[in-house]
């Protein structure tokens, strides 16, 4: 009986052990992944973007750019993201297609993607942002209109008899 337990004991370890190390190669491979796709420098470019789109949806900002700026280097910083990043990727993605990914981006179309997507993606949220914009009226009737509805709700429920 002891040497059942000894041994469902020993591939109890064996298997928390290669599950461990499994997680910890598909750490490696998506740190490796944000490296290849120069991850560091796209995610400084977002903070910039997103700092551009905050300005242009709120112009009174735009005299304090600079200091949105210096707060997203010191606190949004690449040191705190990577980790979070690097396990995101690991969680989302099997070591082989973590892999897959890193050859992609060792690429010559791998690395122009990963050198113009920042960009696309930013545009692509500008169109977003315009698209939008052309129905702001449409979404204000749309909440006034909710908002008469719960108004109308509200006291039936207040008068409803309770039990």
């Amino acid at each position: 009986m002891k040497v059942i337990v000894s041994l469902v004991a020993g591939c109890m370890f064996a298997t928390h052990a290669l599950a461990d190390n499994a997680a910890a190669a598909r750490l490696r491979s998506a740190n490796l992944l944000l490296h290849v796709m120069d991850a560091q420098h796209a995610s400084q470019a977002g903070s910039k973007a997103m700092v551009d789109a905050m300005i242009q949806g709120n112009p009174m900002m735009a005299p304090y750019r600079s200091v949105i700026i210096e707060w997203a280097r010191r606190y949004v910083a690449w040191r705190q993201l990577e980790p979070r990043l690097a396990a995101l990727y690991a969680g989302a993605f099997t070591e082989g297609e973590l892999q897959d990914l890193v050859h992609f981006y060792q690429t010559p179309t791998g690395r122009k993607a990963a050198r113009v997507m920042p960009g696309l993606a930013r545009r692509a949220a500008l169109i977003g942002a315009g698209v939008a914009r052309a129905h702001i009226p449409e979404l204000r009737r749309m909440i006034e209109a909710r908002a008469a509805q719960l108004q109308k709700v509200a006291p039936q429920q207040k008068a409803a008899p309770q039990h």
